[in-house]
């Protein structure tokens, strides 16, 4: 399938929303409207994959939403349900969005199937590991695991599994009616994945191997590690953000991939919104 420019873009954009604050959600207290809906424009700089030393820039609008539901959540985390939450902690339900890649626009795959948008899909067991009634600082163990399809058009194929721990450190850095209130989060965990995902990024088949791109077969285990810092500030109607992430594949199964042009992965990105609409309900 061949991606048009607007398709690469969207899936692009809805990736950052995920990233860029992903530790903006936590309650502020009981009086937060249900909903929000509002306007934003964002910029994002990453490769086209993990490994690719291919790097694309953009900066498009974006819609702003944010649903407070008992079970279900929408937020800059993305759409997620509550299965179960206590005051130490919560399982989730949750989806994210992962990104198209063009090979005619990638050089290491020249020749070689585009790379459709993927939808991930899976529980998220989050356990606090502070005192739950502190609400200024925090820590979190986050243990996701999530199914992964490709999409084309309708159709859909699995593309194998995730599982991606990580520790998260949140900092609520000041929270006043004159500077609003601002959160800074530290993210840091591996990453591991099945043969069957590896594939789907990693795998060179013996029909497109060439003199530059020797065939390579991946295996299950280690996918590298991760560390993404996010800071987000909310004041008045205005919400806005930044994160940046690193990636570091050495040691990962698939790091001898001929696909793997640079060991080290890095992706920033930023965010500004207003929002235009509330809901006039509380929870």
């Amino acid at each position: 399938m061949k991606h048009s420019t607007v398709l690469h873009t969207i899936f692009r954009l809805w990736s950052l929303t995920i990233p860029v604050a992903t530790v903006a959600v936590a309650d502020t207290g009981d009086t937060s409207p249900i909903w929000e809906l509002g306007i934003g424009i964002g910029g994002l700089s990453l490769p086209d994959y993990r490994g690719s030393d291919h790097r694309e820039n953009y900066l498009l609008p974006f819609p702003y939403i944010r649903y407070r539901g008992k079970r279900l959540r929408i937020d800059e985390d993305g759409a997620r349900s509550l299965l179960f939450t206590t005051p130490r902690a919560r399982l989730d339900i949750s989806l994210a969005a992962g990104l198209p890649v063009s090979a005619d626009n990638n050089p290491a795959r020249t020749g070689m199937p585009d790379l459709d948008p993927t939808v991930e899909v899976g529980p998220a067991l989050e356990m606090q590991l502070t005192n739950p009634g502190e609400r200024r600082d925090s820590w979190w163990l986050k243990l996701p695991v999530r199914a992964v399809l490709s999409v084309d058009g309708l159709d859909t194929d699995h593309q194998g599994r995730v599982f991606a721990p990580y520790v998260e450190y949140s900092s609520l850095m000041d929270n006043d009616a004159l500077t609003g209130r601002s959160r800074l989060g530290i993210a840091a965990g591996p990453l591991y994945a099945n043969r069957a995902y590896h594939d789907y990024y990693y795998r060179v088949a013996p029909g497109f191997a060439t003199t530059q791109r020797p065939a390579f077969e991946t295996s299950g285990g280690y996918s590298g590690s991760r560390i993404t810092l996010t800071w987000n500030r909310r004041r008045g109607a205005w919400w806005y953000g930044w994160f940046a992430r690193y990636d570091n594949l050495s040691g990962s199964v698939f790091e001898d991939s001929p696909l793997v042009k640079d060991r080290h992965f890095f992706a920033l990105g930023f965010a500004l919104a207003r929002v235009v609409s509330t809901g006039n309900a509380t929870q």
